[in-house]
Parts: structure tokens; sequence; C-alpha cells
């Protein structure tokens, strides 16, 4: 099911969205936040030209990065790190929030520490304008023949290659635990962290006869929330100021609207 709802996003919204001149496109989890990779060494003159805590920084960053570069490339990787539910430390937590928004409603702002090393399994950046027709969908790791593959992304320093970066949290555990997943297709298995088969896998031959292998995946469950949590022990500030240039370019009173309901479960 998961693998499906992926693919029919493709067929149906690639082409809509191209129709629309969307520039950037990227598949990503409501748990997931793209930002600029501003410990990026290679990447360092130009990451430091555009301001951290601005709306839309992101995309002026690749407009800017093509213009001084002249370069442009159909399909970004984007290496992800891993946020645990560690609490940020009170003194630094309202520091970063204009003051009538409260800090903890915010994973963003609330969590800070993350694994020190990041998640091989990244995710793409595509630009509309030079990506081909997708006629194969892999994953949303790899969504078009012309991403990079991942056995090489897991080979560079993506600190100073990537010229953006995701942010994977892992929330509280009412949040973590709040939604399904689509990749549990028999919730009795899926217990405790342990793996479960599902989706179709690459086709293998056994005994002349082939056959598709299912792709194993890790479910959701306490054992592997703790192991994540766990291991997240570096303190990552990349996230923390974004709320004020996002107060400031809309304005208080559009952005207490905008906001209401934030870090509650089950707020649509």
């Amino acid at each position: 099911m998961h693998r499906i709802r992926q693919t029919n996003f493709i067929k149906k919204c690639i082409p809509e969205l191209r129709k629309r001149n969307a520039t950037y496109v990227t598949l990503i989890d409501t748990d997931e936040f793209v930002l600029p990779s501003y410990t990026s060494w290679y990447f360092f003159n130009v990451t430091r030209q555009v301001p951290r805590y601005e709306p839309g920084n992101v995309l002026r960053l690749l407009k800017y990065h093509e213009q001084i570069t002249g370069t442009q490339n159909p399909c970004l990787y984007m290496p992800r790190y891993f946020f645990g539910a560690q609490e940020s430390p009170k003194e630094k937590l309202q520091k970063f929030v204009p003051v009538p928004v409260d800090a903890q409603s915010f994973i963003t702002q609330r969590f800070i520490y993350r694994e020190p090393k990041i998640n091989g399994n990244g995710k793409n950046l595509i630009n509309m304008k030079l990506v081909p027709k997708i006629e194969k969908f892999d994953s949303v790791h790899k969504i078009t023949s012309v991403c990079p593959e991942l056995k090489d992304m897991w080979k560079l320093n993506q600190n100073h290659h990537s010229i953006v970066r995701v942010h994977h949290y892992l929330g509280t555990t009412e949040q973590h635990f709040f939604r399904d997943d689509p990749r549990e297709h028999n919730r009795q298995n899926a217990t405790n962290g342990n793996k479960t088969e599902v989706g179709s896998g690459v086709t293998t031959t056994k005994k002349g006869r082939k056959y598709k292998k299912p792709a194993t995946y890790l479910v959701r469950g306490m054992e592997r929330y703790e192991r994540l949590n766990k291991a997240a022990t570096h303190e990552d500030h990349g996230m923390l100021g974004w709320l004020f240039g996002f107060v400031k370019a809309v304005g208080w009173e559009t952005a207490k609207e905008l906001l209401e309901g934030v870090g509650v479960v089950g707020v649509e």
C-alpha cells in the first residue's frame, strides 16, 4: 500500500505540478523539515549569503547557487538526520522564538539533539524544469533514475557536499505513535520494533522461478523508539530561529492564526 500510494502520487501530481510551473518538488514526511546546510564547507560561500531565518531561504539558496555557479541539477540528494526526544535545555528553549509563542509546541525547537551520523536513506529534491518524465518510481529515497544512487551517497561527507538537508524528528511518544505506518500490512506482527516484510522488493530467482522478495522495514515500536532516542546525542541548532523570520514576514496576528493547534496531536 505504501508503494502504491507513492506511485499514484508521482503519476497524478507530478504532471499537474509541471502545468503549474512548479520549480522544485520533494517528498518528505510530516515529521521532516528541509533546511539549508549552513554547516556545509563546500557551499559555505553560498550559504553565508542567504539569511538564515527568513522564509523561503531554501528556494532562495537554490536559485543563488544556480546563479553564481551556472550549474543546474535535475535531482539533488538531501542527507537526513534523525532527532531524538530529549528535551532542549530550558534556557535555550524559549530563546529562539518570539515571546508570545510557546516553544514547547514546536518539535523543531523542543528537540535539538540528533544522531551524530547521517542516515544513509536521504531524500530527493527534484528540479521540475530539468527532470525528465518519470516513467519508473523507485522510492522516496530515489524518486527517479536521474537521482543519485543511495550506495554512492553513503560514501560522501554530506556536511561538505550537500547544499540542503532534512531533519527527521522522532517526537514525543504520543506524536510518534499517533499516526499509522502504511507499511505495516499486518499489525499483529509489528511489535517491539521487530522487522516485518511488506511491499514488493527486488525480483530474485529461486529454482528457475522468478518471484518478488518482500522488502524489509523497521516498524514502529517502543524498543526502536527508545533506541533512536538514545542515539541522539549531538546538539544541532540548525532549525532554531526560523519562527522569528516567520512572524516577521506574516505579522503576529496572521502567525497566531496559522499556528493555532500546532503541537497538539490530532489537530488537522
